[in-house]
């Protein structure tokens, strides 16, 4: 992926272990000779290490064309119960839509991230939260079209429905991320997990 430097500041996912990341620039005589004569750098990067698959699982997924409520899922954690705590866990999923399907139906269960806070019916976005995002064509911006967050230990909402997602809004490359964020911490209950399925239309 080439990225011209007004897209910055930007974030980039890694479809594997590995990452590569080069630096371009129109006159490379003109920079070379410049460089040591310069204070500030001429950019920097943070990067981190995200999707365990001992609890994201496998990082790829694809809806396939059969119909009914069998047309797939995704479960958190895949290595088994909840622990106790995930301290600043991320989890990535890439799901590739076919062609052949007009909307997707996404149906959420046992969402289970909860916090301390007795009573609190608000949602806690800086503890833990899912999001359903939808990538452009050039995977350099991503809209939100769904955001679960973790609730007070008292909250009594009920399941809140997740919009029908229109193929009409995916770009050529016919891809859904869906982000995983847990920050943690002791005052999140432990057992977070949920269970995410989706069907065609």
């Amino acid at each position: 992926m080439i990225v011209p430097l007004c897209s910055f500041p930007l974030t980039i996912h890694s479809r594997g272990p590995s990452l590569r990341l080069s630096l371009r620039l129109p006159d490379a005589a003109a920079a070379t000779a410049n460089y040591f004569k310069s204070e500030f750098p001429l950019f920097s990067a943070d990067f981190s290490f995200v999707h365990p698959s001992k609890w994201c699982g496998p990082a790829a997924l694809v809806s396939s064309k059969t119909s009914g409520p069998g047309a797939g899922s995704l479960t958190f954690p895949a290595g088994g119960p909840p622990v106790t705590t995930y301290d600043n866990l991320t989890c990535i999923w890439d799901l590739t839509v076919s062609r052949s399907q007009s909307s997707l139906h996404f149906t959420m269960a046992n969402f289970t991230f909860r916090t301390d806070a007795e009573g609190d019916d608000e949602e806690d976005c800086q503890s833990a939260r899912l999001q359903i995002l939808l990538p452009d064509s050039r995977g350099r911006r991503e809209e939100v079209f769904y955001q679960r967050c973790a609730g007070g230990s008292g909250s009594k909402r009920a399941k809140r429905r997740i919009p029908v997602l229109r193929a009409k809004r995916l770009s050529p490359s016919r891809l859904v991320r869906i982000r995983l964020w847990v920050e943690g911490g002791e005052h999140m209950r432990s057992g977070g997990a949920f269970h995410l399925r989706w069907s065609r239309e």
